[in-house]
């Protein structure tokens, strides 16, 4: 099981403020709550904040740059204090992405100039050719071109600073250029993979739409499938724009281009904000129907009541993933009277406050592994010999906790980890009674270690009895190297 805590579009409003004691108390009194509600809601293992963590300053801010320092810390500190009282101060479990409020505006407008005579221009033209340069200006009804694009990338400057400060202890950096702006974290014992897409590629104070760099999807998939990572059950993928637009807006995410490759990937289910009401649809593969990916949209945790559609409140997801029987269940929590949390009536879950789903994808990533005999042990053993070509010996222990001890390159990656964390007790236990020149050179080392030298003693006793096993020459020089520790120990 993964249990996520999904909130999205932080951003505050001065029309209807909210302060970070009140919003946290608040949270929390409804999350003691959630063990007697009707179906229980478990704790969360994981958060997830899929973007918009300030309001953003106007275009015409001349104070820009403090404005979103003094929104990044009101961020800052509601997230860690969230992390401390639910996640015991690990921020590792905690994945945030940026959203559209999050680009500087005057930033992105000062990188930019007016086109001085725009009619020698086909505009429309020069709009929709891939990666331009130029942006409308509704407002003015003027043509603008980005005339600084080192100065333009800078639009998420503050969003980086923040960002690197929060995870300054983990060292997670977020780049101003695109294949800079995924973050992978790995939960649930190496079975959950968590990826977070930016979908702010040519975003800014002039062009609204959402988008993720199909360049930032192919290097993350790349750096994937080269990884560890690769054969990880659960694939979950985050993003913040919708995946449509609702009337006449066209800020949604280029989904056709992303999601087919996402699924291609493995991506079992995605989650997102910005569209201020929780929702649950399926985007199905047109090219292979039964790829379909369940994607949950989480409410706006703290924006004011005109922001929101009508008929909703401010609201959170709890989502509960089942990774063995390839189910998910998505909470909806909501602010009723700005007070208290309650479990809405939703009409699109029937009207109740959850709804369950399937998730294809996993179950049949697990249908494949299930009808491949000992493909669950060597995918532990092949993870293992990951983990040990990159020093992580106690992920090698857990990934190997419930693998046959008698196959011997479980032994071998088990001798190397123990050895390597100065396991010297579990060392001797695994080994048990040497059955060849390597283990018993290991065990009588180890013994060593302890200082149990008369067992020691006893272990090459046995062993000399057995010279068809054991060569004297090798008896002889463990004999002499333990009576040398032992004289060591006795100073």
């Amino acid at each position: 099981m993964l249990n996520i805590l999904q909130v999205s579009d932080l951003h505050r409003s001065e029309a209807a403020p909210v302060s970070n004691d009140v919003l946290l108390g608040s949270i929390l009194s409804d999350i003691e709550k959630h063990p007697n509600q009707s179906p229980r809601i478990p704790k969360c293992d994981v958060i997830v904040v899929t973007g918009d963590l300030v309001t953003g300053a106007k275009i015409e801010d001349p104070n820009a740059p403090d404005t979103l320092k003094r929104q990044y810390a009101q961020a800052k500190d509601f997230l860690l204090r969230l992390c401390h009282e639910l996640l015991d101060g690990d921020t590792s479990r905690l994945l945030m992405i940026p959203g559209n409020h999050d680009v500087s505006f005057s930033t992105s407008k000062n990188s930019m100039e007016k086109v001085v005579d725009s009619s020698q221009y086909d505009v429309f033209e020069v709009l929709r050719k891939p990666g331009s340069a130029y942006r409308w200006c509704w407002k003015e009804l003027a043509l603008y071109t980005i005339r600084n694009p080192q100065e333009y990338v800078q639009r998420l400057s503050a969003y980086k600073e923040f960002f690197d400060d929060f995870y300054h202890s983990l060292n997670f950096k977020f780049g101003l250029e695109d294949q800079e702006q995924t973050l992978n974290l790995v939960f649930n014992g190496g079975r959950a993979l968590l990826t977070g897409f930016c979908s702010l590629h040519e975003n800014d104070c002039f062009n609204r739409r959402g988008k993720i760099s199909l360049d930032a999807v192919a290097s993350n998939n790349k750096k994937v499938r080269e990884s560890e990572w690769r054969s990880i059950p659960l694939k979950v993928a985050l993003w913040h724009h919708s995946i449509e637009g609702f009337g006449y807006e066209d800020d949604h995410m280029n989904s056709s281009e992303v999601l087919p490759q996402l699924i291609d990937h493995g991506y079992a289910l995605g989650l997102h904000g910005h569209q201020h009401r929780s929702e649950v649809v399926s985007y199905e593969y047109s090219l292979n129907p039964e790829q379909v990916m369940p994607i949950v949209a989480c409410g706006s945790l703290c924006a004011a009541p005109y922001e929101i559609p009508a008929g909703y409140r401010r609201q959170y997801n709890m989502i509960e993933i089942d990774d063995v029987q390839a189910t998910v269940r998505v909470h909806v929590r909501e602010w009723f009277n700005n007070t208290i949390w309650i479990g809405p009536k939703l009409p699109e879950f029937g009207g109740k406050s959850y709804k369950d789903l399937q998730l294809p994808i996993l179950g049949g990533f697990l249908a494949k592994l299930s009808r491949q005999p000992g493909t669950a042990t060597g995918f532990a053993i092949e993870q293992a010999e990951i983990a040990i070509r990159n020093k992580d010996y106690r992920r090698v222990l857990s990934l190997l906790t419930n693998v046959p001890k008698d196959i011997p390159i479980v032994r071998r990656l088990l001798f190397e980890s123990f050895q390597m964390l100065g396991s010297w007790r579990e060392l001797v236990n695994l080994i048990n009674t040497p059955t060849n020149p390597e283990e018993l050179a290991l065990v009588i080392d180890a013994l060593s270690k302890l200082k149990e030298f008369s067992t020691a003693v006893n272990v090459l006793d046995k062993s000399s009895a057995e010279p068809d096993k054991y060569d004297r020459s090798l008896i002889e020089r463990l004999r002499n190297r333990l009576d040398t520790e032992r004289r060591i120990d006795k100073k």
